[in-house]
């Protein structure tokens, strides 16, 4: 399973209230419009997915910086007459990140008791044309380090470890990361 996948499916577990509800619920956050063909698929992380979900908010936490790219759409799809969009967020570079703590993502998030907070990551891409190479979930616990759960390539599994340790050890070239949360429904 890729991290995308991953991110994909527990979430429509999460937002599922029956499981009839998971295979819509699943289309509607993969496809734009939950309409199932190639086109509508949310290809890029950034460009697409957070875009086209409306459940989905980046947060203003990554604030260090501008991460500023053009996504190549047509090279994606080998499609001339698209449009290629741009993408302008803040980020929180990779140093930054490295150092984040629990408590202040917690803070973010309005967390005051003990509960887990929990916000997803896109890790930015270095490469022309990708917003981000990897997404997983940040797992915010009361005084210990941000836990990134994510599909691991090279462990072929679902893995947790400490955020700053992937940072630290992860082979992408990456500028920084951006947290992004979930609210309301998933809908169309």
């Amino acid at each position: 399973m890729d991290c995308l996948t991953y991110l994909e499916h527990a979430l429509a577990l999460a937002y599922s209230k029956y499981d009839d509800d998971f295979y819509d619920n699943l289309q509607k956050i993969r496809y734009n419009g939950g309409n199932v063909e190639y086109a509508a698929r949310n290809h890029f992380l950034i460009a697409d997915w957070v875009k086209n979900n409306s459940f989905v908010f980046l947060d203003s936490l990554s604030a260090d910086d501008i991460f500023e790219k053009n996504i190549d759409k047509k090279k994606f799809f080998k499609e001339s007459s698209l449009v290629n969009p741009k993408i302008r967020i803040k980020f929180l570079k990779k140093e930054s990140a490295i150092n984040f703590t629990s408590d202040s993502l917690r803070a973010f998030g309005g967390d005051s008791d003990n509960r887990d907070t929990i916000f997803a990551a896109a890790v930015l891409s270095d490469i022309a044309g990708l917003d981000a190479a990897h997404t997983g979930f940040v797992i915010a616990r009361k005084g210990q380090p941000l836990l990134f759960r994510h599909a691991s390539q090279l462990k072929g599994k679902v893995i947790e470890q400490p955020l700053a340790e992937f940072l630290k050890t992860t082979k992408i070239k990456t500028p920084g990361i951006v947290f992004f949360g979930f609210s309301g429904q998933v809908r169309e």
